[in-house]
């Protein structure tokens, strides 16, 4: 596990956080100090269940990617509302079937990246529609049957590929 105080002298430095297959439990606390915090990874951990509120409203400000793929997490983090300068969002491999209508509320102008594939989706999430600046967008080994028209009326202008 990592200690509360793991993080002590290099809160305000440390910019990418990199847990990929660590066997967490749980996001540490301790991330919630690192002030500057640009990057955080936190692929293949399966005992990852949800992002704790307190961890995401303290570094959401800074936060502009992050990667909770092949974690435990099978519904949407309400949590994500606090990353509101995100510009890189990775969820593949995490069996999410749906997202809520405000997903992205809090990344619509800044949100350019989006990976959900290998998720469990037949629908399209139409919360996508509402990112004005993506660029990117994957969405591959899903089980969608259509993309409805009009899906991509507010991002036309900026998805790329």
């Amino acid at each position: 596990s990592i200690q509360d105080g793991a993080f002590n002298g290099v809160e305000n430095l440390l910019d990418t956080l990199e847990l990929d297959n660590c066997q967490l439990d749980s996001v540490p606390i301790a991330i919630g100090a690192l002030r500057r915090l640009r990057t955080l990874t936190l692929r293949h951990n399966p005992g990852i269940t949800f992002l704790p509120s307190d961890v995401m409203s303290t570094i959401g400000v800074t936060l502009e990617t992050l990667d909770f793929g092949n974690t435990g997490i099978r519904t949407w983090p309400l949590a994500l509302k606090f990353t509101t300068r995100l510009k890189k969002l990775l969820s593949s491999g995490n069996k999410l079937s749906e997202l809520p209508a405000a997903a992205f509320q809090s990344h619509e102008p800044t949100l350019e990246y989006l990976d959900l594939t290998y998720n469990s989706f037949r629908a399209f999430p139409e919360a996508i529609n509402h990112l004005m600046s993506l660029k990117y967008l994957d969405l591959s080994f899903n089980i969608l049957r259509t993309i409805p028209e009009g899906q991509f009326t507010y991002c036309k202008h900026s998805l790329t590929t």
